[in-house]
């Protein structure tokens, strides 16, 4: 089977090419010669797709300081005449001469060539676009040299995914890999924290946003965790003041205030999967148990549900992680004995338990 690739190419039904050998057949400048290519096994690839015909066969090679591209038998295909040459995306490569960058498809023809004062071309992974730079300025664009996105003092690669973390003026946002604006450069940091939501800092706080800008939180917490269980937490800071019954601490750990003596502690807010927020903080959030509730300190012990809906009152002075159950210590001095539900397992209270 032979395919012949003129202005445009021809779609083939894969599933007629499944397993077959096939040879592609290229119509390469204006005397009309061709070039067979070597013979490549069909699996895993889509013929009615470009890169079949580009990029999987044309590689940029650098030869005595000049670049030209080869096909798979590492015959040249494209001379070696330019100082700089990218690999083809979509039919189409990057070029510099003499400081001056265009595109190239594969024929050999420029397809357009950047103003004199573009410093510097390239092709992210993860899009479709160029990113073009010039007087300490970036910007996408698309093959036709048409800027697509606004222009940012610096845009930063981030693999396969399928957004930009852009910077403007010390300051950080978002655009899709197509070139639109998901998050305005307002943060002074912003990064992924799982997928679709990212972690953002206006001044000393965190919060966290969706892809498209949405609030979730506001950025009023010193920090988020995730949590081998699946749940996430926030953690900010508390003075004593709001916390009186933290245990006292050396005075070499008091922070001073104008108000005088204070001391701050790290407080931790639950959040579920679909990052609703406990009403309640904590000193402590252990992982969820088999029956998925979690032990929860607030001076004393207490148990939340996964929504963090309060299921035992703080009223444990201790509680211990016997296996299969817990043994908990009331506030009035008996041990109480517990399953995971909760549940007493004996109706009777002990002075201690061996």
């Amino acid at each position: 089977i032979t395919t012949c690739l003129t202005n445009e190419i021809e779609k083939v039904d894969n599933a007629l090419l499944k397993n077959l050998d096939i040879y592609s057949i290229y119509s390469r400048n204006q005397n009309n010669t061709s070039h067979f290519f070597s013979r490549i096994e069909y699996e895993n690839t889509n013929v009615s797709d470009p890169n079949f015909y580009t990029d999987t066969f044309l590689k940029a090679v650098k030869k005595s300081n000049k670049y030209g591209f080869t096909d798979p038998n590492n015959e040249p295909f494209i001379d070696y005449k330019y100082d700089y040459a990218s690999n083809f995306f979509d039919g189409i490569a990057i070029v510099m001469n003499n400081e001056t960058w265009a595109l190239l498809n594969i024929f050999d023809s420029i397809i357009y060539t950047f103003p004199s004062e573009v410093s510097k071309v390239s092709k992210p992974s993860n899009s479709r676009l160029f990113i073009v730079e010039a007087f300490d300025k970036q910007w996408l664009s698309d093959k036709s040299g048409i800027p697509i996105s606004e222009e940012f003092s610096k845009i930063h690669l981030n693999g396969s995914e399928d957004y930009f973390v852009v910077e403007n003026n010390k300051k950080f946002g978002l655009i899709s890999n197509d070139g639109k604006t998901l998050v305005p450069c307002k943060y002074e940091r912003i990064a992924p924290f799982i997928e679709g939501v990212f972690e953002v800092q206006l001044l000393t706080q965190v919060g966290l946003i969706r892809r498209n800008g949405i609030e979730i939180l506001p950025c009023e917490f010193n920090s988020f965790k995730k949590r081998s269980d699946g749940f996430y937490e926030a953690c900010s800071k508390a003075d004593l003041n709001s916390y009186l019954d933290f245990r006292n601490s050396e005075p070499s750990k008091l922070k001073l205030s104008k108000r005088g003596y204070q001391e701050t502690h790290d407080i931790y807010y639950f959040l579920n999967r679909s990052f609703n927020i406990s009403k309640q903080a904590y000193n402590d959030i252990y992982e969820s148990n088999p029956s998925g509730f979690m032990p929860v300190k607030n001076t004393y012990w207490g148990f939340i549900d996964s929504s963090g809906k309060e299921i035992l009152a703080c009223n444990l002075l201790d509680i211990k992680h016997l296996g299969t159950g817990y043994l908990g210590n009331n506030r009035n001095g008996p041990f109480s004995l517990l399953s995971f539900s909760l549940k007493k397992l004996s109706q009777n209270d002990y002075q201690n338990i061996f």
